[in-house]
């Protein structure tokens, strides 16, 4: 039996051994689900181009086709090296699969990408109890393990800061490993070796990646929450003006577009695909940005391009109709039928 977790499992992903026939890395957390896997594929396969050398499978590729699993998992490198098998699931594997997985020698590794599974699954069985097989749980993280995520942060970059500072941050983070590391790196990257990091920088980053006001604007915007737009335009006009609003959703509309397109040709998942978008999305706007990627197209989006470009315009010529132009082009994105 080997269920690797916490620290036992971060170290095995950073100096992996050549012992396993399998590999399931599972849970709930799928920001670190992805960075396991994906560091785990980069330690083994030299050439992720090479089909010998790595075969990704996914849930529905094996529904299709129920001989490809064994084919793949005997078929190996053209030069004698082992082989890795990638299987991404959506769906629990069957007993024949299992059986399939059980049944490999060991000159084929398998790694196996999961969300959450039952106790009763057969391949976390077989992976938590096997001495060939190797578990990695990914639950989401606890305060106590955001604490050290920040600790060996800031201790491998040789920065201090201190305890309240440090609770401020935990306490600001969410429960997902990578969107959490994430954001500790944008507090911490401005500085160098030696520094020590104050609180009043901590709360303006803080304060900066949420761009409280504006971004509640801009996410009521493009979830179609039209009800609420005007309230939102007129507390954000507190701060900036409408032509600064309309640049803002300009940015915006590019940021979705680009995720748009990278959703249309990716096989990642919406979530990954935000994970991994650089910049980075602040945290507390995952959910967001995961409901606008449901409910806009390519189509939608090149089209309320036009009408904010329009506005802009407008606005340039008519400055005294400036709020008036923006509210009403806000609206108009917001109302637009799926």
């Amino acid at each position: 039996m080997v269920i690797l977790r916490n620290k036992q499992a971060e170290n095995f992903v950073k100096n992996p051994s050549n012992n396993p026939f399998c590999i399931l890395v599972h849970g709930q957390d799928e920001g670190l689900i992805s960075e396991r896997t994906h560091s785990l594929i980069n330690f083994y396969v030299e050439n992720k181009n090479d089909p010998f050398s790595l075969t990704r499978l996914n849930s529905k590729m094996l529904s299709e086709d129920a001989d490809l699993l064994g084919n793949e998992i005997n078929t190996y490198g053209l030069m004698g090296d082992r082989k890795v098998v990638f299987i991404d699931l959506s769906s629990d594997l069957n007993s024949e699969q299992v059986d399939t997985i059980k049944s490999n020698n060991g000159d084929t590794l398998i790694i196996i990408k999961a969300g959450e599974l039952k106790s009763s699954s057969k391949i976390k069985i077989l992976c938590d109890k096997d001495q060939n097989f190797i578990s990695i749980p990914c639950y989401q993280i606890t305060s106590n393990d955001l604490s050290s995520l920040l600790n060996n942060a800031l201790s491998e970059r040789k920065l201090s800061m201190d305890s309240n500072t440090k609770q401020l941050i935990i306490s600001s983070l969410g429960r997902n490993y990578l969107e959490s590391l994430t954001e500790i790196n944008k507090i911490i990257d401005p500085f160098t070796d030696g520094d020590h990091i104050s609180r009043e920088h901590v709360e303006q980053s803080l304060v900066s990646s949420e761009s409280i006001l504006i971004n509640d604007l801009v996410d009521c915007i493009f979830e179609k929450k039209t009800h609420q737009v005007s309230i939102y335009h007129h507390s954000v006009l507190q701060t900036i003006s409408s032509p600064q609003i309309l640049i803002v959703i300009n940015n915006h509309i590019m940021r979705l577009l680009e995720l748009l397109i990278e959703k249309e040709k990716s096989v990642l998942s919406i979530n990954d695909i935000i994970s991994k978008s650089k910049p980075p999305i602040f945290f507390k706007r995952h959910s967001s940005f995961m409901r606008q990627l449901s409910i806009w197209s390519i189509e939608q989006v090149n089209t309320s391009l036009g009408f904010i470009s329009e506005a802009i315009i407008t606005t340039r010529n008519h400055a005294e109709l400036a709020d008036e132009i923006t509210e009403r082009v806000l609206l108009k994105i917001s109302n637009m039928k799926n």
